[in-house]
């Protein structure tokens, strides 16, 4: 879907291009906001978060669902913000963290386990761990051979070669 989606992109994009070079004056500035839009797209295609399922911009049913419009929305809003913030990254992976953002779960410092004060770690540091000489460590398990000189349950059975006819 996004190779599809990413032609389709960069046709109209060109397509775009070529009307503001053949533009006068009134329509210049609506053909440029067109070419901008065309690019968004394209950096939509280009840079949407490889862990969450594709929306398509250009989708052939439930194109109108309010849920699958908003998310798009957010989405490409995230990545046009980063884009003109120079903070994006190719190939979607700056955008992992875009759950945590949308859905307001960023909010670690609030949670208990953070709150940790200094001295109490220093005092879990500082307690004693076990010595290594303590530590066993096992032994693989060797299987015996039977004494009769075969392989053993479930080995393979070698084949007895016939002679050639």
């Amino acid at each position: 879907v996004r190779f599809f989606e990413r032609k389709k992109a960069e046709k109209a994009l060109t397509a775009q291009q070529k009307l503001l070079n053949g533009a006068s004056g009134t329509d210049r500035e609506a053909l440029q906001q067109a070419v901008t839009d065309a690019e968004h797209d394209l950096l939509y295609i280009k840079h949407f978060p490889r862990h969450k399922k594709y929306l398509a911009l250009y989708p052939s049913e439930n194109g109108s669902d309010p849920y699958v419009v908003k998310r798009r929305a957010r989405i490409r809003a995230a990545i046009i913000q980063r884009s003109a913030a120079g903070t994006l990254v190719s190939g979607g992976d700056a955008l992992e963290d875009e759950d945590a953002d949308e859905e307001g779960q960023s909010d670690n410092l609030d949670d208990d386990f953070f709150a940790v004060e200094e001295n109490a770690e220093d005092a879990v540091v500082g307690q004693a761990v076990a010595p290594a000489a303590q530590v066993q460590v096992e032994q693989p398990i060797k299987q015996k051979r039977p004494p009769d000189g075969s392989a053993g349950v479930g080995a393979a059975k070698k084949r007895k070669k016939r002679p050639a006819s």
